[in-house]
């Protein structure tokens, strides 16, 4: 398998996806004030908007595409890739609004008592809060999908620098199996829960969630494989047929849903980066989509302070009231949303995302030989 060096760095329509992902995202997270009042009576209605929560699987398979990519074409291109250079970026990406959200909660709990507990501000740092969720109510709970990110971070280039691109495609496909495996195993049997500890779910733990990243690895790893293939065949069928399994596992309560959207995901994602002139492609290219998709992460970030806590919730302390204080409440809830998310991104996010680049292409001093 050969990777084209002359892959692009940017492909527009992952703002799209990452745009679709944080609406499915905070739909989910918004179904007890939609519930509360019967504004949808349906029980159809309620198990989609709950099963919406997927959108954090389609985040994982836009990662491990995305960093996949970037690695391999960086290998390509130079023959050598810079850990040193890939972890500065990714600090300067991931910490700046995790350390501006948390210094924002410190602040507020000293008028807001449980709001948060003491023991989230070191393991949120740490990136162990997918296997700390016994608070799931806290304002961290949304640090469970960055930890299993950042879990993937660590693990994944140092491999993929280690064997190559031809052994790591090899390595990613039995991983995606044995983790599946693994998922299904445990939870019948509860293996880890008896060993640790009843905090850590399924659904939450790095060890479980792997092989959605993995997946998105292996669409990158065969993207130019996939091109030819898409180029032979028309893509809207495959991406409507695809969307159609993806309604019926988002409606309906599926055992093996997780194993299903790991496969379909990444298709969905070389559907549109593949044939770029299609009508989904240029849908996902729209500005809309783009301006949200590239907010998505800062958004992520501070959706959970005002549509999930209690204390901070507009729309969560008018539960009970009218239908419609319910919604001015939310709406109200949706402007600091995206007024924090604005706010965090030029003033804190941007310019630190800058001076580590910056930093990053000052440093070759990591840079290793690749097979």
């Amino acid at each position: 398998m050969t990777v084209s060096a002359a892959q692009p760095t940017y492909f527009p329509t992952l703002d799209g996806w990452r745009a679709i992902a944080i609406v499915a995202v905070m739909a989910s997270h918004s179904l007890q004030l939609f519930d509360t009042r019967g504004v949808f009576p349906s029980q159809t209605m309620q198990g989609f908007l709950r099963n919406l929560r997927i959108g954090v699987d389609l985040f994982f398979a836009i990662s491990g595409f995305l960093i996949t990519s970037l690695l391999v074409r960086e290998s390509a291109q130079t023959g050598t890739v810079s850990l040193r250079g890939f972890y500065i970026r990714r600090a300067f990406r991931i910490l700046p609004v995790i350390i501006a959200y948390l210094l924002v909660l410190a602040l507020m709990s000293s008028w807001l008592p449980g709001l948060v507990a003491p023991w989230e501000f070191p393991v949120t740092i740490l990136f162990a809060r997918n296997y700390l969720m016994h608070w799931v109510g806290g304002a961290t709970q949304q640090f469970w999908s960055l930890s299993v990110e950042e879990h993937f971070y660590l693990l994944w280039p140092p491999i993929l620098v280690l064997v190559g691109t031809k052994r790591a495609l090899r390595l990613a496909i039995f991983g995606v199996f044995a983790i599946a495996v693994w998922r299904a195993a445990d939870s019948r049997y509860h293996f880890f829960s008896r060993v640790f500890s009843e905090d850590a779910g399924v659904l939450y733990r790095s060890d479980t969630r792997f092989d959605a990243l993995l997946a998105g690895g292996i669409a990158a790893l065969t993207l130019d494989r996939a091109q030819g293939s898409f180029d032979r065949v028309r893509s809207w069928p495959v991406t409507g047929c695809i969307f159609v399994v993806l309604a019926l596992a988002v409606a309906e309560h599926v055992r093996a849903a997780p194993s299903v959207l790991v496969v379909l995901f990444p298709l969905l994602i070389l559907s549109t980066i593949c044939r770029p002139s299609s009508f989904v492609s240029r849908a996902l290219e729209a500005r809309p989509l783009r301006w949200l998709g590239q907010l998505s992460y800062s958004v992520y970030v501070w959706q959970t302070l005002f549509l999930q806590v209690p204390q901070t919730s507009f729309s969560q302390r008018a539960l009970g009231s009218s239908p419609t204080l319910q919604v001015g409440a939310y709406l109200l809830d949706l402007g600091l949303v995206f007024g924090c998310a604005l706010v965090s991104n030029k003033v804190v996010e941007g310019p630190l995302r800058r001076k580590g680049r910056e930093l990053a292409q000052a440093s070759d001093a990591s840079r290793v030989r690749t097979t």
